[in-house]
């Protein structure tokens, strides 16, 4: 996937993502890293080849990172399943003053 990204952002550099173990499951994301601005019609161009080709939705994120996230569902419907599959188990608590 990595290498398609590259050719459709030519020539813009394409590296996979890789978060920080601390986020545990993440592998309902497929992150990519873009090394500079990337023209917006060639984003365009890119989402709908994914949607298409892929069945995937697109999200471009910038900031400190350029991020490419594709998503089998939306980007909060996979966020909620990220939720329910890394913290599904934890309970709430009164306070977080020990007793």
């Amino acid at each position: 996937m990595t290498r398609e990204i590259a050719m459709l952002l030519d020539p813009t550099t394409v590296e996979r993502f890789n978060f920080d173990p601390k986020w545990k499951d993440t592998s309902m994301f497929r992150a990519y890293e873009v090394d500079y601005d990337v023209d917006p019609q060639a984003l365009v161009n890119l989402r709908g080849y994914m949607n298409d080709e892929h069945n995937l939705h697109f999200t471009y994120i910038e900031g400190t990172d350029k991020l490419i996230i594709l998503t089998e569902k939306t980007l909060s419907e996979t966020c909620i399943d990220w939720l329910n599959e890394n913290y599904s188990g934890m309970e709430a608590v009164d306070s977080k003053d020990p007793i």
